[in-house]
């Protein structure tokens, strides 16, 4: 899992990865395992081309287990660029986990939910839906031609994971100047107020038992 990952980390196989993608820029490095990206992407006849403000989280979730996750977010940093309609990525990416009983292989899922925005074709959201899980066979493709010959090789091998190091994303995460998306701001005052009534409510079973 470890090898797949390094090879969707390494930005030279992005376009390989996804032949739509127009350009993979890094904003700001939040943590070792959280980047802020502006990603655009190739247009589609007839449609205008589409880009995405989106957090991304990079790392090992377990023993077992690898994620390459975005999904959008609103930021200052970012403003919509003309000749482009801001898509929302309302989640995407791949899950990596161990082969049981095969070391040498890996089990990769990719998922994505996106709302393109605007007016878009049906045909046209047909075949994006067609093409983008195509990255799977491409990541396999990569991951035999262009690295199968560091296994061999240690030296260049351990290059390419220093230069790719894969870090937990349980790890706390400095702090950032991301700002939280408006349609989201109910949902996320929801989990303070539960948050605080949770509390409440333990306080008042703590007096109870007290006073009993």
């Amino acid at each position: 899992p470890d090898f797949v990952l390094r090879a969707i980390m390494d930005p030279t196989n992005a376009n390989e990865l996804d032949a739509m993608l127009k350009e993979a820029k890094i904003i700001e490095e939040l943590s070792p395992t959280v980047h802020l990206l502006h990603l655009s992407y190739k247009s589609v006849w007839p449609t205008t081309a589409r880009d995405f403000s989106v957090v991304n989280v990079i790392g090992r979730t377990d023993s077992e287990t690898r994620i390459h996750a975005a999904c959008s977010i609103v930021d200052p940093r970012i403003p919509e660029e003309r000749g482009f309609v801001r898509g929302n990525i309302i989640a995407g990416g791949y899950v990596i986990k161990d082969f049981p009983g095969d070391p040498e292989s890996s089990h990769v899922t990719y998922i994505t939910q996106v709302d393109l925005k605007g007016s878009v074709p049906s045909f046209v959201v047909n075949k994006i839906t067609e093409l983008q899980p195509q990255c799977v066979n491409e990541l396999r493709r990569l991951v035999d031609a262009k690295y199968t010959n560091l296994r061999t090789n240690s030296q260049k091998m351990k290059e390419f994971e220093d230069e790719f190091p894969i870090y937990s994303v349980l790890q706390p995460s400095t702090q950032s100047e991301l700002t939280r998306d408006p349609e989201n701001e109910e949902s996320s005052e929801t989990v303070v107020n539960m948050t605080e009534m949770e509390k409440e409510e333990n306080n008042v079973e703590e007096r109870d038992k007290t006073s009993g």
